[in-house]
């Protein structure tokens, strides 16, 4: 194995870990909204049920764009976008 191997599985390990990490945070954030469904109420757009509706939206496009790169290569413009969506998502907690 050369050296460009070894970094190219290791960026898809650290891809697959990003991908599994996102997989909890998606499941976590899906309990969450379904717990305010419960209360059978309508909500307001300024609701906080609405804003982790909306953050849970954003984390299911960041995971599949990562599942995505898993596949096609770490080297795309997307994945650029989403580890900076990480990142603010990350800033944002």
């Amino acid at each position: 194995m050369n050296d460009s191997t070894v970094v190219k599985e290791y960026r898809r390990a650290k891809l697959r870990a990003a991908a599994s990490a996102i997989e909890l945070a998606i499941t976590a954030m899906e309990d969450l909204i379904n717990d305010y469904d419960r209360e059978h109420t309508k909500f307001s757009g300024c609701h906080p049920r609405q804003g982790h509706a909306s953050t849970l939206r954003q984390m299911q496009q960041i995971h599949k764009a990562l599942k995505r790169g898993e596949h096609d290569g770490y080297h795309r413009t997307g994945s650029i976008r989403v580890l900076t969506s990480l990142y603010f998502i990350k800033q944002e907690t």
